[in-house]
């Protein structure tokens, strides 16, 4: 299928210099490519191939995607294809409550264990997608995240009350956390 043919054609190319986006097949920078769920979905499948380098960066700003995307990511993770996974770039993309949720279940559950940044501003999330994120953070064994980018969404009060009582309720380690341009 064409999207599949696209991800591979993608992943080929993968490697060279910063100047190309510094992606290697551990590190796709993929900002701003018009990927959308598709791609998206194809790529997913693509990281649970048996000897496929496991990903430390996976950063897909600005492509259109949405919560099928999510699930599909999620489904990777469920077998482990997203274990190394360090930062998770989902920002200005089309992602509800719903994709929000399924991702705060794969923090909680441990499947995405070395996450240290996770960046999901200017979407289409809401409270739902703060209170997911928050549950995550609350627990202990919870990802290493150290930088949340969650700002310029539409969370209300509600979602900024759990985000500051997660970050509260965690040791020092977290460096950063993002609610500019919030509307409440």
């Amino acid at each position: 299928d064409a999207s599949a043919s696209r991800i591979t054609t993608m992943l080929a190319a993968a490697g060279g210099s910063c100047s190309r986006g510094c992606t290697t097949q551990d590190k796709l920078h993929w900002w701003g490519k018009g990927l959308g769920d598709d791609n998206c979905i194809a790529l997913a499948e693509r990281l649970r191939e048996p000897g496929r380098p496991r990903l430390k960066n996976l950063l897909l700003g600005s492509n259109k995607v949405g919560d099928r995307c999510i699930h599909a990511l999620v489904g990777a993770a469920d077998v482990g294809a997203l274990s190394s996974l360090h930062a998770l770039g989902l920002s200005r993309n089309q992602i509800t409550d719903e994709g929000c949720l399924a991702l705060g279940g794969a923090l909680r559950s441990g499947r995405l264990p070395q996450l240290s940044d996770l960046f999901i501003s200017k979407n289409l999330v809401g409270d739902g997608c703060a209170v997911a994120l928050a549950g995550a953070l609350r627990l202990p064994q919870g990802p290493p995240l150290k930088r949340i980018g969650l700002g310029d969404d539409s969370v209300g009060v509600a979602g900024l009350r759990s985000r500051l009582a997660a970050l509260a309720a965690q040791p020092s380690s977290r460096r950063e956390i993002n609610l500019g341009n919030n509307s409440d």
